[in-house]
């Protein structure tokens, strides 16, 4: 009998154990595939606008996975060639970095990769789910300068949206880089956004010269992301023609099909008019009763040729959580039409010349009305 009283409280202190979350707080906060499985990967949308300047959009994708106590962070350029690498231990709910390295890399087809080399110091804290301070010291460097980087989260917030928690951490961030010519030291207010079930859904940079800002646009397997990334000689947006549903077997580009730009781009192809534009065209055009029962994110990416004119359109449509859904065909039909009456959009510049661009446009659908045009 006293045996079976031992092994009976044994079994439950196991329990207790298995069931304890492996990301601490933080298990809220992701997909079970990230602490229950394979892991997942997350495309972004980063925009970066310099002060008085253009803004540029270029797509990121992230893959976190788990295994034993630590979890593995790796971000992948817009060509999904790996940028960025991060060991994290998870200690309860306390997040830090064991170690990392990246590449000073910019996606394109002619682009160089210079390895960067980290130091990280005593203070490796990247973030703290117990809602207290954390501090992260790291050095990066490669063969001309030298930058010394401080970031602190001193603030977090809980809020719930749509039945959703919500964690943002908000922080400082101080950068002093050296070189042998000079030394620039700048500040910024950084800020994450963690939803429900999602993971990271917004990450946010705010300095005096640049911002930059993180907006989730998918969730996928790894397995989904591999098979993206084995994309051959074209570049990531590549769109195939056959799979087109505008019907417009006529539409041509003024140069090969690998010379077709991605998004980011400084003089970047959109609306003549703009997000405004947009705007205006959805008042005018859009009958809102197809929006009945409709929610989510519907993204149409197309090709603008350099004369200016849109075809090779394709859809991409998720739910409000970024998983993938149908929206009706009656829905998906009539947004087309309405992007095809366009007759004429603004073709990407690169250096006054005219070139063909990829694009995409992202309407967020919810409570029967279109709330958010992205990007």
């Amino acid at each position: 009998m006293k045996y079976s009283i031992i092994l009976i409280f044994l079994l439950a202190i196991a329990c207790r154990k298995s069931e304890r979350p492996p990301l601490g707080k933080g298990t809220l906060y992701f997909p079970a595939e990230v602490y229950s499985g394979p892991g997942a990967v997350w495309k972004y949308y980063v925009h970066t606008t310099p002060d008085g300047g253009q803004r540029k959009t270029n797509i990121k994708y992230r893959k976190l996975v788990y295994d034993n106590a630590k979890l593995y962070l790796t971000d992948y350029a817009a060509d999904f060639k790996e940028s960025y690498n991060e060991v994290i231990s998870l200690e309860g709910d306390v997040w830090k970095i064991d170690s990392t390295y990246s590449y000073d890399y910019r996606g394109s087809l002619d682009s160089l990769r210079t390895p960067m080399i980290y130091s990280i110091g005593k203070e490796n804290v990247y973030l703290n789910w117990s809602d207290s301070n954390a501090v992260l010291k790291r050095s990066i460097s490669n063969a001309n300068w030298v930058n010394n980087i401080s970031a602190t989260h001193n603030e977090v917030k809980d809020s719930l949206v749509g039945g959703k928690k919500i964690k943002t951490f908000i922080g400082t961030l101080l950068s002093n880089a050296s070189s042998d010519i000079d030394t620039i030291r700048t500040a910024f207010i950084w800020r994450r956004e963690f939803i429900q079930g999602i993971g990271m859904a917004a990450q946010y940079f705010e300095g005096e010269t640049v911002s930059t800002e993180w907006q989730v646009d998918e969730i996928m397997s790894i397995e989904e992301f591999e098979q993206r990334a084995n994309h051959g000689m074209y570049r990531v947006a590549y769109i195939d023609p056959d799979k087109a549903i505008d019907g417009q077997r006529d539409f041509e580009t003024c140069y090969h099909i690998s010379k077709i730009n991605d998004y980011y781009n400084d003089d970047r192809a959109q609306h003549l008019g703009g997000k405004g534009g947009l705007w205006e065209m959805i008042e005018n055009y859009l009958n809102y009763s197809l929006l009945k029962n409709q929610e989510g994110y519907f993204t149409f990416r197309f090709v603008i040729n350099c004369e200016g004119k849109a075809g090779r359109f394709v859809t991409e449509e998720a739910d409000l959580e970024f998983n993938k859904t149908e929206f009706s065909e009656e829905l998906r039909m009539h947004f087309l039409e309405m992007l095809m009456n366009v007759s004429q959009w603004k073709n990407l510049s690169i250096n006054g010349e005219a070139r063909d661009a990829y694009v995409y446009v992202t309407f967020k659908i919810q409570d029967d009305e279109i709330v958010e045009i992205l990007p």
